[in-house]
């Protein structure tokens, strides 16, 4: 009867020990984000030529320059490029002027060397442009030598804003 009263004392003991939690205790992370925003604007959608010669160049539009400005959350770099003409389709050329083949130029100065010329391909505009920041872009058109169309030509000149590599990943 002893040996069967230590036992149950002991299972008694040991079962004691082993108890299970009967709670729990959580705690809460909270994880927070914000999109990025890459933006920009321009002051205007139009730039007025006029009526040109042909062969000419150094031809200044109405208004003289195109405003740009940064409207997203992060620096960003701008790029530009130039298109063909439409509806006659003028070539867009970083050469010389020729048969139906016009060359556009810009600069970030009214009085710069225009030494940046519009190609089909994107290539950098400016780099780390601030949140709020801007830019003035002015642009000079060399007419094509001779044309097959007397229309009205459009010559579309493309902005795009991407994240600045200034910024790097966050």
């Amino acid at each position: 009867m002893r040996k069967l009263v230590l036992l149950v004392v002991m299972v008694c003991s040991v079962g004691s020990l082993l108890t299970l939690p009967t709670g729990a205790d959580d705690k809460t992370v909270n994880a927070t984000v914000t999109a990025k925003v890459i933006s920009l604007s321009v002051n205007t959608n139009n730039l007025a030529y006029g009526s040109l010669g042909l062969g000419t160049q150094n031809n200044s539009p109405s208004p003289t320059n195109v405003l740009v400005a940064n409207t997203g959350t992060v620096a960003a770099d701008f790029k530009i490029k130039g298109m063909v003409s439409s509806p006659a389709g003028w070539t867009l050329t970083a050469a010389d002027p020729g048969a139906n083949i016009y060359r556009h130029r810009f600069d970030t100065s009214s009085g710069g060397s225009f030494n940046g010329v519009l190609s089909t391909s994107s290539q950098a505009l400016l780099n780390d442009v601030v949140m709020g920041g801007d830019a003035q872009i002015f642009f000079k058109l060399d007419m094509p030598t001779s044309t097959t169309s007397f229309t009205e030509q459009t010559l579309p000149i493309v902005i795009t804003a991407l994240e600045s590599l200034a910024s790097g990943p966050n």
